[in-house]
């Protein structure tokens, strides 16, 4: 799994209310192990019909046929054709169980995840103690966790089936916040995680909301559609409730087939919490890359400062930061026995953001004996909220 980062560089976002860095991250992962076809972890990138087989190429050139004769009962085909169909970038069929340990090892930037047949509650068991940071360790500093903290986050996906005889979805089984949940058959998750994977938070206004993407489901056509699968709803009850419980589903929409909805079961805004674990990599790897250059004292802080600073003006130029107002109380902190007003009420955040350093001159003997950088705090606006980050760490 290699050195964990957050030994080094300490990055996490709390909700209030170049370089080599990757800029997207665009691989899916389904984890598979029941399907018979694969017998190992491959990953997909381009998918298509040849003489009316469908046929998956993988990075290493090797290739998945589904023979015509079996794309109608085949469990794998549903999901990479709603995942390719929908221009997503990269495939990982994963041939682990879907266990903690496998969550794990799948590292950061593998960070939305699905699995054959779709999340069970003995799979949500297992996203919440991958969620729960006591499940591993000390959340200090000093002691890091292998956890869901900050960078580490994921994102689980799922379909959910509407039951036509008592108008409902039961989402009782999916308790943790960061799953989202699609109506329709198995598979129909794919079309979101699809979308997820062409994001490049380093582009020119590359983020938007998930709703009301055009969406291309089963070949169907929004012109001669006539109610036929639970792919495709036109029922406006059915969406309505979807609508209202925060599950994602797929209508027709000034005359085409589109995505309704944008949120994760709690409520919160799907492709806000995808970007927000991104920022919190690639913050944490500017801030690895900047620990290299053997940094000491207040010049130090300097450059810390303008390495945040280049960082965060990459997620204003793509959209997901934006001029706002500090609409809550004053962010105060205490430093070695002086308090630091980091932004005040109101205050207007011109940029989309503010950070703010500690004065190098304001640290304690000890801290600079254990080679600390002053803490660093950073503020942040976007459409869907302020957000506070705190950045610690042995990086001087």
């Amino acid at each position: 799994m290699g050195v964990n980062l957050r030994r080094f560089v300490d990055v996490n976002v709390r909700k209030t209310s170049r370089s080599t860095i990757n800029p997207t991250r665009d691989t899916a992962v389904l984890f598979c192990s029941s399907y018979a076809s694969i017998t190992k972890t491959m990953t997909f990138v381009s998918a298509g019909y040849v003489s009316e087989n469908y046929v998956l190429v993988a990075d290493d050139n090797t290739a998945l046929t589904i023979a015509k004769a079996d794309l109608a009962t085949d469990e794998f085909y549903p999901y990479a054709r709603k995942f390719f169909d929908n221009g997503g970038i990269k495939l990982e069929a994963n041939h682990s169980d879907f266990t903690l340990a496998a969550l794990q090892a799948l590292g950061n930037e593998k960070m939305i995840v699905a699995k054959l047949g779709g999340l069970t509650a003995a799979d949500v068991a297992i996203i919440k103690s991958y969620n729960d940071a006591s499940a591993y360790a000390d959340t200090s500093t000093s002691n890091v966790p292998t956890n869901a903290y900050g960078p580490s986050k994921k994102l689980f996906f799922s379909n959910i089936a509407y039951a036509s005889a008592s108008k409902t979805f039961d989402k009782s089984a999916y308790t943790e916040s960061n799953i989202a949940l699609k109506a329709g058959d198995a598979g129909i998750e794919m079309t979101a995680m699809a979308y997820l994977t062409k994001i490049n938070v380093y582009g020119e206004n590359t983020v938007h909301d998930y709703a009301f993407t055009i969406e291309a489901i089963d070949g169907l056509s929004a012109s001669t559609y006539a109610g036929t699968s639970s792919n495709l709803v036109i029922d406006d009850d059915e969406v309505g409730l979807a609508m209202s419980s925060n599950i994602l589903i797929d209508t027709i929409l000034a005359s085409q087939i589109r995505n309704v909805g944008g949120n994760l079961v709690d409520g919160n805004d799907l492709v806000n919490a995808y970007v927000l674990i991104i920022l919190q990599q690639t913050l944490q790897e500017a801030l690895i890359n900047v620990l290299t250059t053997k940094l000491s004292g207040a010049e130090g802080t300097v450059v810390i400062y303008n390495a945040m600073v280049a960082e965060l003006n990459k997620y204003v130029a793509c959209g997901f930061l934006s001029t706002g107002n500090w609409d809550d109380e004053p962010w105060t902190v205490t430093y070695n026995e002086q308090t630091y007003i980091i932004i005040d009420a109101k205050e207007r955040l011109t940029t989309g953001y503010k950070a703010y350093v500690i004065p190098y001159a304001a640290m304690t003997s000890a801290d600079i004996q254990a080679h600390k950088a002053p803490p660093v705090y950073v503020a942040l606006n976007n459409a869907y909220g302020i957000r506070k980050i705190t950045v610690e760490g042995k990086v001087l």
